[in-house]
């Protein structure tokens, strides 16, 4: 009984992701057709150019509660006022609270990249494995 129950739930798993896969196929052919008419116009326009050798860039999507360095700041506040190590999650209710807004997995995540990147800037030590991973300001002494 208990097998059937997770195959049941598997092949519903298994179908929300083929329909998922199905949806970004169709996205990625919409994307190419978009690109290869644009690499067309420049072609048209300067026939010199060499349309490939034009380097991606990846969109930054900001949280709309948030200005510009806002989430750094508020983070950096946080850690400040913490006494001890804390949760990305204890950081990400700091800032809800700060802002007046609930702590959403988006505002979440935003909050443990930010962190990371922090860490890589050398501003903060971080300790723990994965999600059991605690922060702390790094002491300039």
């Amino acid at each position: 009984m208990g097998t059937s129950i997770v195959t049941g739930n598997l092949t519903k798993r298994r179908a929300y992701l083929a329909g998922e896969v199905a949806l970004a196929r169709s996205k990625l052919k919409q994307l190419r057709s978009d690109l290869y008419a644009v690499d067309r116009m420049l072609r048209l326009l300067d026939s010199g150019i060499n349309p490939t050798a034009i380097k991606g860039i990846q969109r930054h999507y900001r949280l709309p509660d948030f200005k510009h360095g806002e989430m750094t700041r508020l983070c950096v506040r946080a850690l400040r006022r913490a006494e001890a190590p804390v949760s990305a999650g204890v950081v990400a209710q700091e800032i809800a609270k700060a802002k007046g807004i609930e702590v959403t997995a988006s505002v979440l995540s935003r909050v443990r990249l930010t962190m990371i990147r922090l860490t890589r800037e050398g501003r903060v030590i971080r300790s723990g494995a994965h999600r059991a991973r605690l922060w702390m300001l790094r002491q300039d002494g």
